[in-house]
């Protein structure tokens, strides 16, 4: 059964907030203490929210009725696409625009995480099959 979207798109950003908490705390830790190049540091940044990301989206946000097996490797290939969007991102404003590292890192997630509702919500956990 499909869920009111309004409502699911407010509690996706509730969950997002939590992923951005954990993916920007990986991501200041490894810029801080493993002075990693910053583009890879947010790639790795991303991949510790998306963790956070699944377990609460499937409980929380989208509800999802659908077995964890199935649903996780759809799960993933909506984080490939939007790893390669948030690195895109980070790559091309840090590195081509010299735009600030954070400010680089926030105008990545806002994209990222807005087009990747859409891909979570039709593909990964409202699925009808």
């Amino acid at each position: 059964m499909a869920q009111n979207t309004a409502a699911q798109f407010i509690r996706y950003m509730i969950v997002a907030l939590a992923s951005f908490t954990g993916q920007y705390l990986a991501f200041g830790l490894m810029m801080s203490m493993l002075d990693l190049y910053p583009t890879l540091a947010s790639a790795l940044g991303y991949l510790v929210g998306s963790v956070i990301n699944y377990v609460l989206n499937h409980i929380y946000s989208f509800r999802s009725q659908h077995r964890h097996g199935s649903t996780i490797l759809r799960f993933y290939g909506a984080v490939a696409f939007g790893f390669c969007i948030n690195t895109s991102c980070m790559f091309g404003l840090s590195e081509l625009l010299a735009f600030g590292i954070w400010p680089s890192q926030v105008i990545a997630s806002v994209v990222t995480v807005t087009l990747n509702f859409w891909v979570m919500k039709w593909l990964v956990f409202d699925r009808t099959a």
